[in-house]
């Protein structure tokens, strides 16, 4: 017999035990599953720094702009703008909202809470403020997105979003049947 931490398994096996052991198991691999899908896109577009003002030394506050579209791992694709401010001391913060539009649905997602990064290449966590349509199903999820500034004003960022399978196969099937 095999002994898992001094107890046999032929004995643990038996009865009540043997199936809580498996009801457990099978927990394990479906809550993995439930949250293992993604909703990945990437945006590029121009962005604009409407106002910049440099109030102290290494203290700046930026009245911020872009447009963009953007493809997604959906095979939905939208065009949108965003606006806001972004505020370096210290470190830097944001308070970015962006509307986009989609054929599915329009959405509002808000960039906040910088994890990396300068004003020219950062990772920073944004929000799923609204939707309509099949946008509805991410509202409230938290996302993380990277930005990477480019020549000329222009700029690339890539999101990635941890949700449900559930909800990606709902998606996925209204897409369908509205194509």
């Amino acid at each position: 017999t095999i002994k898992i931490v001094g107890v046999q398994l032929k004995k643990f096996l038996k009865g009540t035990n043997m199936k809580l052991f498996f009801n457990t198991l099978i927990l394990i691999l479906f809550t993995h599953k439930l949250f293992s899908g993604e909703l990945i896109w990437e945006s590029f577009g121009t962005d604009n720094m409407s106002s910049i003002f440099q109030y102290e030394e290494g203290k700046t506050f930026i009245v911020y702009s872009n447009k963009y579209q953007h493809t997604t791992n959906l095979g939905v694709n939208g065009v949108g703008n965003c606006s806001g401010i972004i505020e370096i001391t210290n470190k830097q913060s944001m308070n970015i909202m962006c509307e986009t539009n989609t054929k599915f649905g329009k959405y509002f997602i808000r960039v906040m809470d910088v994890k990396a990064g300068d004003i020219s290449s950062n990772a920073a966590a944004f929000e799923f403020l609204s939707g309509e349509g099949i946008w509805k199903e991410f509202v409230g999820i938290e996302c993380l997105g990277a930005y990477y500034q480019m020549p000329e004003n222009h700029y690339m960022w890539k999101g990635k979003c941890k949700v449900p399978d559930a909800t990606i196969n709902r998606v996925k099937n209204i897409i369908a049947e509205k194509s």
